[in-house]
């Protein structure tokens, strides 16, 4: 049977028992889900999503990316929040609830060009989806849920034939999220293979030329690309440069980095279920669950799976980069999903709440302790959204306009939010203890400049952190020679003028 055949004999067949009962409340359960994910997605500013924020905030007020301020993410992510942002700081709310949308409808066109009938696929792509992806290892407003997003709708491009489409939005990916980028190529790529559409890698290079093209242009036109290379050589040492000392594999302790109670329980349940359809797939007898659609999905989770371990491998440093991971995960719902609607089983409503559970598991699933804390910290992380941050305020309280450095680690607040008339003298307004000898004497060599310092709590010494803790040293004896400095809640430090 031919893939358009066996879809569309798919399309129009009944669902079964399953979906055709959970299909009349779906809207209903839509959206309870997606009000009682509502707190989860608002981003936190006392995580790096304040640093995020202030990037975006002074590329607002006219500052050059990695030239004028600095951080180690990609330019489409820092162009996105700043764009939402020219609307209303709390656009960051809205953004995440974009991304979550696009990788939730990217799921539904996956699920339908499996042979999902409809309801199942709104099932799979509007209920399973949003909640693997807010899962354990996710935390709001940081850049891997646009990056699954993109790279989902890279995938339905591909199964879809919309070769041009696909190699456009791995484009798009390569300078949003660029560690997704060999998951999501990997992917397009398998399809094509499988499908052997070698006109497809044509379509697909063009429409990643052209769109890839515009892109650096863009970044050439505001002098950004050539400072966006260089912080990418950057990330390669900070994702390498604090290794080495436990004497393992590197990628092994990559992916020791990376290794929480949610990664797993992801891990784990997608290995056990995976295993589990294949053994039912080889002996069940039904044509619609051995199509050609289902072996590519197979493949899919596969090259998506281990696609995903790699990248860790190379680059894992955090627990949430394991959300890498939830891109496998996704598709191994829809596949999943496809099974049980071909499936003849009784109790509807247990089987939605087993596909349900079993979607909490894929994510690593949240306490009830932190889903707890997210409710009750909504309010306030809105607020903070919506008012400069106290060190924003303790600037303006001094003057409205002036130049200004900040010292301290990655608890910024979104300090740059209201600051538009104030230039910023250095641009890596934050640094880490981990950092190199050579990017703490940049940053202590450019905090003369400033007229105002700004000295957050964490500017502290750390034990076994040398180059740190002479970074600190050398900032303190600046501060004594040049410096007048408060001792408020907010530490700021103003030039003496004698």
């Amino acid at each position: 049977m031919s893939i358009d055949a066996a879809r569309r004999q798919a399309g129009t067949g009944k669902a079964g028992p399953f979906f055709s009962s959970v299909g009349t409340k779906l809207p209903v359960l839509i959206g309870l889900l997606w009000l009682c994910l509502l707190p989860v997605v608002i981003p936190n500013l006392s995580e790096d999503r304040g640093i995020f924020v202030s990037v975006a905030e002074r590329l607002l007020a006219g500052d050059t990316l990695y030239l004028d301020v600095w951080d180690n993410k990609d330019p489409l992510f820092f162009y996105s929040i700043a764009l939402g942002r020219l609307v209303s700081p709390l656009m960051d709310i809205v953004l995440e609830l974009f991304w979550l949308f696009w990788a939730a409808a990217a799921a539904v066109l996956i699920a339908r060009w499996c042979g999902c009938e409809n309801k199942a696929a709104a099932f799979t792509g509007f209920v399973l989806t949003p909640v693997i992806l807010t899962g354990g290892m996710y935390i709001a407003g940081m850049t891997h849920l646009p990056g699954i997003a993109v790279a989902l709708m890279a995938a339905a491009a591909a199964l879809f034939r919309k070769y041009s489409a696909a190699g456009t939005l791995l484009a798009a990916l390569t300078f949003l999220k660029i560690v997704m980028l060999p998951v999501a190529f990997l992917i397009v790529v398998a399809v094509l293979l499988l499908h052997r559409r070698w006109a497809g890698f044509v379509w697909a290079a063009a429409g990643f030329a052209l769109a890839g093209g515009l892109i650096v242009l863009v970044l050439q036109v505001r002098g950004e690309l050539l400072p966006y290379l260089r912080s990418l050589v950057i990330n390669v040492s900070y994702s390498q440069g604090t290794l080495g000392a436990s004497g393992l594999h590197p990628a092994v302790e990559h992916l020791l980095r990376v290794v929480s109670l949610p990664f797993l329980l992801t891990f784990t349940t997608f290995s056990v279920t995976f295993i589990m359809l294949l053994r039912a797939r080889r002996k069940a007898q039904q044509a619609a669950i051995q199509s050609e659609e289902t072996r590519t999905l197979l493949v899919c989770e596969v090259v998506a799976f281990s696609a995903g371990l790699a990248v860790l491998g190379i680059t894992g440093m955090w627990g949430h980069h394991g959300q890498v991971l939830y891109l496998a995960a996704v598709l191994l719902a829809v596949d999943a999903v496809l099974y049980l609607q071909t499936a003849a089983l009784g109790r509807p409503a247990a089987m939605a709440a087993g596909a349900l559970c079993f979607a909490l598991l894929l994510s690593g699933p949240v306490g009830p302790e932190k889903y707890y804390d997210s409710v009750l910290s909504a309010e306030r992380s809105v607020t903070a959204l919506a008012e400069p941050s106290s060190e924003a305020q303790a600037l303006l309280a001094i003057a409205p306009s002036g130049n200004y450095a900040r010292v301290g680690q990655n608890f910024d607040g979104g300090h740059a939010y209201g600051l538009e008339e104030w230039k910023l003298a250095c641009p890596r307004f934050h640094q880490y203890p981990f950092d190199s000898r050579h990017l703490l004497q940049e940053a202590a060599n450019c905090l003369p400049e400033a007229d105002v310092i700004l000295i957050d709590a964490s500017a502290e010494p750390l034990p076994g952190k040398e180059a740190w803790n002479e970074y600190l040293e050398r900032v303190h004896a600046l501060l004594v020679m040049k410096y007048l400095c408060s001792h408020g809640e907010e530490r700021i430090c103003i030039r003496q003028t004698v």
